[in-house]
């Protein structure tokens, strides 16, 4: 049986420690370990070795949703740990540091509501949402994003008149999907154009992160747009606009018979327009972060 020395588990909890716990920069999910640092002189216990395959086991089965523990055989008291322990410890401990950013899946995560607002009344030209999200701190937005999650924002109209802009509002919105910021990236479920800026690289004036432009047509002038900026090292801020461009079309579904037919009318758009913000963070037994709190405001 090959020996083991103390500096090998040392590295290998130094590893998994820089992604569980703390750690600096894209490393550190910001949970506490049960495996600690040992001290030179003192012996490896199985205890110690059962912890640290703890701690390597809630930081894979959280980035895969999947049960690891098969991947390092579970040491057992009165008994010398194998080399093949240490190598399975080392390799999996690897391998969490290379996917320490993944998403995620469902199970070892919560989708949760943190901000929503609704319009009712008509308008016209420009509007705009402005949400502010806060973490706690500098190391709680770190390790948010650390951790995989993410932000998602949607926007839908509904109700009102059954005019065309109406409804190529409606669409636009609808076939945009959701829309999820992250540490690298901001990407649409479905059509739209997302951009390279996510929590790692956003600056901090007021950016373009996505854009939805109107269907073609006679509204083809209207778009959809979100814009984000990095106010501290723990706030963000980000602006849905509304932009509606068009300068007057004949929609003869509104036509009153009070002008000549075919006459331009530049219509408002009514009916209910949402703009909502979701978090979706790492939970459960694993990893877990709290979702940050938020606001929102119409302009």
């Amino acid at each position: 049986m090959s020996l083991i020395y103390l500096t090998d588990y040392n590295i290998v909890q130094s590893t998994i420690q820089s992604v569980l716990g703390t750690g600096a920069g894209d490393f550190g999910y910001g949970q506490s370990l049960v495996s600690s640092q040992l001290t030179a002189g003192s012996q490896i216990t199985a205890l110690q070795w059962i912890n640290l395959r703890t701690d390597i086991l809630k930081a894979r089965q959280h980035q895969t949703g999947n049960d690891e523990s098969g991947n390092i055989v579970l040491p057992v008291a009165g008994t010398a740990v194998s080399g093949s322990i240490y190598a399975a410890c080392s390799a999996l401990a690897s391998t969490v540091v290379t996917d320490r950013m993944v998403t995620p899946p469902s199970g070892q995560a919560t989708l949760e509501t943190i901000t929503s607002t609704s319009r009712t009344n008509a308008w016209n030209g420009t509007i705009s949402t402005v949400i502010s999200i806060t973490w706690p701190d500098a190391n709680a937005a770190r390790h948010y994003f650390n951790s995989g999650s993410n932000i998602q924002f949607t926007a839908s109209r509904s109700g009102g008149n059954s005019g065309s802009k109406n409804n190529t509002w409606t669409t636009m919105l609808s076939t945009m999907g959701t829309i999820t910021f992250s540490y690298t990236q901001t990407v649409p479920s479905g059509s739209g154009t997302g951009s390279g800026y996510g929590w790692s690289n956003l600056p901090g004036s007021s950016t373009q992160l996505f854009w939805k432009p109107a269907p073609a047509g006679v509204y083809a002038e209207n778009d959809f747009y979100i814009y984000g900026r990095k106010v501290s090292s723990n706030e963000l801020e980000f602006t849905f606009t509304f932009q509606d461009d068009d300068v007057g079309d004949h929609d003869p579904a509104l036509d009153t018979g009070l002008g000549p037919f075919g006459v331009a009318v530049d219509e408002d758009v009514d009916g209910t327009l949402t703009a909502s913000v979701q978090a979706y963070r790492a939970s459960g037994s694993n990893v877990s972060v709290p979702a940050p709190p938020a606001s929102a405001s119409q302009l």
